[in-house]
């Protein structure tokens, strides 16, 4: 038996290379108002856990999450900020990315201030 090799198309493996500099990371960052737009509709939906709206404007962002001992810690502003756990949604996003809702860096919040989360894949 042979095997096959496939050949893409120099067109479509040009795009997919240019694609890699021009989109953004996957997950993104969780900077301040950075993907708000792409889903404001369902960010405005969101309740804390006491039942309190906790999106407002941009505070909700996609970002990227990870496991460290036994703690969640999401991309807040550019730094990784532990979670409580009672900050955690139980739901799914849309996307099935993880999503952060916290102060903008020049609020009156102390640093790292979260309001909520919803997780998608947390990386190890």
């Amino acid at each position: 038996m042979t095997g096959r090799i496939c050949f893409f198309p120099l067109p479509l493996i040009t795009v997919v290379f240019a694609l890699q500099f021009i989109a953004p990371p996957v997950g993104g960052q969780g900077y301040h108002g950075q993907g708000h737009d792409e889903l404001h509709h369902w960010y405005m939906t969101l309740k804390d856990w006491k039942g309190r709206s906790c999106c407002n404007m941009q505070d909700c962002r996609p970002t990227q999450s990870r496991w460290r001992n036994q703690d969640v810690e999401v991309m807040v502003n550019g730094e990784w900020t532990k979670v409580p756990p009672h900050k955690i949604l139980p739901l799914a996003s849309p996307d099935l990315r993880t999503h952060v809702c916290g102060p903008g860096p020049k609020s009156n919040y102390p640093r790292g201030h979260i309001f909520s989360v919803v997780l998608g894949s947390v990386d190890n």
